[in-house]
């Protein structure tokens, strides 16, 4: 060009974390001369029930995410009231889908998805014109792993859900393995109701106080059976992959420590390897990441704008050089 390249404009797009025991969704603006801003954040838990089958696991989520894309483009409609802030219109739409919606393919070198869920997904912005991709959620994950663990290329990731966890092996840098566990929040918090005698809402918040270091005395039993159990789980996962080299373990997850807490103090878990240290990521270390996000942000939706801020930078930079 003969005055130089056009400088390139901020783009705002919509990222939606969709697990089996909440959705989560937020708005983030990318702009080519600063870090990305997340902001409008908003979570939907899903109940703890009975009921596991994927059928209503899939239901709910699919709601949820309606919800959620609801709330979100209201904001947006709102800030496009703004001659000012033009960070109300929307470029694209960015949907990480945890397991069993969005696995992890290993061998063939990308993801698989639900079928149904994208269907539901891509009908709660189809009538406006909204384009969207999808990841896994574990994808985000290790990215931001990778921002924050410059320096470490041996270690495994736990990343838990509602219910399910799910874990990736790093070796050398690289993805060596992949799993998950049949386990995760919900199945503390169904402890907590069924024998601790609690409603689901005050499960919950006996939960959050564990995350945040101390256990309520008539919730410190159920939780320590519930956790013992989970540590089995992966105790079993990690010898059955080979996994006992590893000596660090980092959770991360949007709803608290409550897993690192849970492996550090199992004795099922120390088994697992002798010297192991297990440390959460929490979203304070990646605020240096971001320009603006909220007082209290959420680590998963933190995790998902990197991920689209990322992958935004490196087409705009391909797309100039050529």
């Amino acid at each position: 060009m003969l005055f130089g390249r056009k400088k390139e404009e901020g783009k705002t797009f919509l990222v939606f974390d969709v697990e089996t025991g909440s959705v989560g969704g937020a708005l983030v603006r990318t702009d080519p001369e600063s870090a990305p801003r997340l902001f409008g954040e908003t979570r939907i838990d899903l109940p703890a029930g009975a009921s596991r089958d994927a059928h209503t696991l899939r239901e709910r989520a699919g709601s949820a995410v309606e919800n959620v894309a609801q709330g979100l483009l209201e904001v947006a409609a709102r800030l496009r009231g703004h001659e000012s802030a033009p960070i109300g219109v929307i470029a694209r739409s960015a949907f990480f889908l945890a397991a069993p919606w969005g696995v992890p393919d290993l061998a063939a070198g990308t993801p698989r998805f639900s079928d149904e869920l994208i269907v539901r997904a891509r009908a709660a912005l189809g009538a406006h014109g909204i384009p969207s991709s999808f990841h896994a959620r574990a994808s985000a994950a290790l990215h931001g792993a990778r921002a924050l663990l410059p320096y470490e290329d041996t270690y495994l990731l736990l990343m838990p859900s509602g219910e399910i966890i799910e874990a990736l092996s790093v070796e050398g840098g690289a993805v060596a393995s992949y799993g998950t566990m049949p386990v995760g929040r919900h199945t503390l918090l169904r402890t907590l109701t069924s024998h601790g005698s609690l409603h689901e809402h005050e499960a919950r918040s006996a939960l959050r106080a564990f995350s945040l270091g101390g256990a309520r005395a008539h919730a410190a039993e159920p939780l320590r059976a519930a956790g013992e159990h989970i540590a089995a789980q992966f105790n079993d996962l990690a010898h059955a992959h080979g996994w006992h080299g590893h000596d660090r373990v980092y959770t991360i997850a949007h709803e608290g420590d409550w897993l690192a807490r849970t492996l550090a103090q199992s004795a099922a878990a120390t088994r697992f390897s002798p010297g192991a240290t297990v440390k959460h990521i929490r979203p304070e270390h990646l605020s240096e990441h971001f320009s603006q996000h909220a007082q209290n942000p959420d680590l998963s939706l933190m995790l998902g704008a990197l991920f689209v801020d990322s992958h935004d930078r490196y087409y705009t930079e391909s797309h100039a050089r050529h």
